[in-house]
């Protein structure tokens, strides 16, 4: 029977939520900004001005200058004394301009945080009211499939669409980003060097955690909000039905919530039961039926 969720991702909630069935009824999941987040460090990372060695390579150096700086006489790298006091005079006011492009970059985004171990307790524990909760069964291909997207208070109609679904690194150390390389491309302007300051920006600050959150392996579906100002707010994203595949039952779950819930699946979707394993630490499945049988 896990074989099947080889495949898949998965939310664990809280079915006793307000908004639970509401969500799974329009086959919506809520996204949220950085800023939402508990991580302290969500969206965090280290800003810093790398420049070419001047003895090393100063035609790199020229070449930069001309792209960030166009007004700056070449004279500025006639000594090694000019240029390093031109690098130090530029930093505050380089860092300070790059992150602003960063953080307008970042409001064009939201964020839908899946699992890829369903059967963690500490996951169960933290998102899903300690085992009385459910997992929300996804396709990993087919949660691309998007219907759409509403702000989650106005319910305005938004163009959310899926720009990604990659696995979360965990590391010891912030990851780190150099504003002189994200000038540049923001100066050069293609398609294509927007494209490539967008993945630098997203890997550092969305898919860049601390190793203590390891447990939860993390998968982050990205939504892109671009050319539509929403501020701050979260959006709903809708997903095509066929991407919900099951709901994995919770061992402390409610069986009547649960009938509930199970009403807004596909009927040919699976519902698994577990239970808490008697040799480990580790929740089972148990038993398994499509929702056509378990609500017959």
């Amino acid at each position: 029977m896990a074989n099947k969720l080889n495949s898949c991702v998965f939310k664990l909630s809280d079915i006793d939520d307000k908004y639970f069935l509401e969500n799974l009824e329009n086959r919506e999941l809520l996204c949220r900004c950085g800023n939402d987040f508990n991580d302290l460090y969500e969206f965090h990372h280290v800003l810093e001005d790398v420049w070419p060695n001047y003895e090393k390579n100063k035609d790199e150096a020229r070449r930069l200058i001309d792209i960030i700086d166009p007004s700056i006489s070449s004279n500025i790298l006639s000594s090694k004394e000019s240029y390093y006091n031109y690098i130090s005079d530029k930093h505050g006011h380089l860092v300070h301009y790059t992150q602003e492009r960063i953080t307008e970059n970042s409001n064009h985004f939201r964020i839908c945080s899946f699992t890829r171990r369903w059967n963690n307790q500490l996951m169960w524990a933290h998102y899903a009211n300690g085992g009385r909760g459910v997992g929300l069964v996804f396709d990993s291909k087919k949660i691309w499939h998007s219907d759409g997207a509403r702000t989650s208070q106005a319910h305005t109609e938004v163009s959310g669409t899926a720009y990604r679904l990659s696995w979360v690194r965990y590391s010891h150390n912030p990851p780190r980003l150099n504003a002189v390389s994200i000038l540049e491309n923001v100066r050069i302007g293609t398609e294509e060097k927007i494209e490539e300051i967008t993945k630098r920006m997203l890997d550092a600050g969305v898919l860049t955690k601390c190793r203590e959150y390891r447990y939860e392996q993390e998968s982050r579906l990205i939504i892109r909000t671009e050319g539509q100002d929403v501020g701050a707010e979260p959006i709903l994203y809708k997903y095509n039905p066929e991407a919900l595949q099951g709901m994995i039952i919770g061992p402390k779950s409610n069986l009547d919530t649960v009938r509930k819930a199970a009403a807004h699946l596909p009927s040919e979707a699976h519902i698994y039961f577990t239970k808490p394993s008697k040799n480990r630490y580790k929740l089972e499945i148990a038993e398994s039926m499509t929702v056509e049988n378990f609500l017959s």
